[in-house]
């Protein structure tokens, strides 16, 4: 393929915190993709290992050897919203999203802020977040957990394109799974990225 994604929490090493491999040509002999394959870095996954990544002080090494690997692109960690957590926790998780883009960017790589949402009010935060902020041109979203289940797709799909349409400047989307909203968030968005869920299911 000429277009791979990698799990963020694959590329580093746990217990030492530092990249877990030594250059690209090592990653791609690992993963067994193109010489030239385009890498989009993802940086959904389960919780520990997220909150693993947040607590690693050695994060700006890692992000260092993205920018020497020449990773295309990497989306901010999807710090969970439960429904069932206090308000305060949703904002925090929200800073934190904010802050590892910021991170990732001064690094010098290419960075897809994590739209992560449960409400209204969150939805008003990244509008007014990425309003103010000319310099973020990739955003994301993930179908695989919170936004997955039926009764809340839709919901999601609208608040994505009233995202589009109140920021108003040429913004890209970089989607993980959610293949049935595409049509409605390609025309909302000015390029949409789709990187397919269901190998990660299967496997």
């Amino acid at each position: 393929s000429a277009w791979v994604a990698l799990p963020l929490g694959r590329l580093f090493d746990k217990s030492s915190g530092l990249p877990r491999y030594a250059s690209r040509a090592e990653l791609i002999d690992t993963f067994k993709i193109r010489d030239d394959a385009r890498i989009v870095i993802s940086g959904t996954d389960e919780d520990n290992v997220i909150e693993r990544w947040w607590s690693n002080e050695r994060r700006n090494t890692v992000l260092a050897w993205l920018a020497e690997s020449g990773v295309d692109l990497v989306t901010t960690p999807n710090f969970s919203m439960f429904s069932n957590a206090p308000r305060p926790d949703h904002w925090y998780n929200a800073k934190r999203i904010a802050l590892s883009w910021a991170e990732i960017v001064e690094a010098g790589v290419a960075a897809a802020l994590h739209l992560n949402a449960c409400d209204n009010g969150l939805w008003k935060h990244w509008i007014d977040f990425v309003g103010q902020r000319p310099e973020i041109a990739h955003v994301c979203f993930e179908w695989g957990t919170g936004a997955g289940p039926s009764r809340r797709a839709p919901w999601h799909v609208e608040q994505l394109i009233r995202f589009a349409r109140a920021v108003a400047r040429p913004l890209h989307l970089t989607v993980r799974g959610g293949m049935g909203a595409l049509r409605e968030l390609t025309a909302a968005f000015h390029g949409v990225t789709f990187v397919d869920s269901s190998p990660y299911i299967r496997t």
